[in-house]
């Protein structure tokens, strides 16, 4: 049985750059968990969506046997593409990850009447791992910023600091070390001991991903405050 959470997603947010980078934060952490695959990345527009070449590209079995299907624009989806979602999600996530994109602040996006009364809204919002990017309210790129956030177990403004304290960075495993090694000593005083094993089993993770792994830390580190902090 597929577990939506897993190959469901949706990220909602006014900046483009902002669910840009959840969107790669969201590719990076499916392939990183399928080192093995080879997958293809499809982006559709909903308002351009033909129904029967839809069909066959999410019921067809490709060569890389996973796909990523990033729709745009998905609370423009027409209906019958949304009929047939609904129909058949648990066989087209068999074969899919399906990026669900939409162009709007969360909160007043949720809270507008319409949304609620859509059926296929409804249930992605129920099932999908939701991403809400951060605002336009501007933040501070500094390192304490980062930690207040972390702390508030906030990920959009997490990503968000983090992506500014990389920017322009010449040397930045300099940075990734400091990061990583002050989520270290933070997840050591977490006093559930399973939670503890977790926490720092991710960060472990990060580490070998950067040192022996190649990853730039900075995707290394989106990666692990997503699991971190994430749904």
């Amino acid at each position: 049985m597929v577990r939506f959470q897993d190959r469901l997603f949706l990220v909602v947010g006014l900046k483009f750059t902002e669910r840009q980078r959840a969107i790669d934060i969201i590719k990076t952490k499916i392939l990183h968990n399928n080192l093995s695959s080879s997958l293809a990345s499809l982006s559709l527009y909903a308002k351009e969506i033909n129904i029967a070449d839809f069909k066959e590209k999410t019921l067809t079995v490709s060569f890389e046997k996973n796909k990523i299907l990033l729709i745009r624009e998905a609370a423009s989806l027409p209906d019958e593409v949304k009929e047939f979602l609904l129909d058949n999600f648990e066989k087209i996530l068999s074969l899919n990850y399906i990026i669900l994109e939409v162009e709007k602040d969360y909160l007043q996006w949720k809270e507008d009447k319409r949304v609620p009364a859509d059926k296929f809204l409804y249930f992605t919002l129920k099932n999908a791992t939701i991403y809400k990017t951060a605002s336009d309210t501007p933040v501070e790129p500094s390192f304490e910023a980062l930690k207040t956030s972390v702390r508030k177990n906030d990920l959009s403004g997490s990503l968000c600091v983090l992506d500014k304290l990389f920017t322009g960075r010449v040397r930045d495993e300099l940075l990734g070390v400091q990061v990583l090694g002050w989520l270290v000593s933070e997840c050591s005083y977490t006093r559930n001991a399973l939670q503890k094993e977790k926490c720092l089993g991710l960060l472990w993770e990060a580490d070998r991903a950067m040192k022996e792994g190649g990853l730039a830390p900075k995707t290394a580190l989106e990666i692990a405050l997503v699991k971190l902090l994430g749904p």
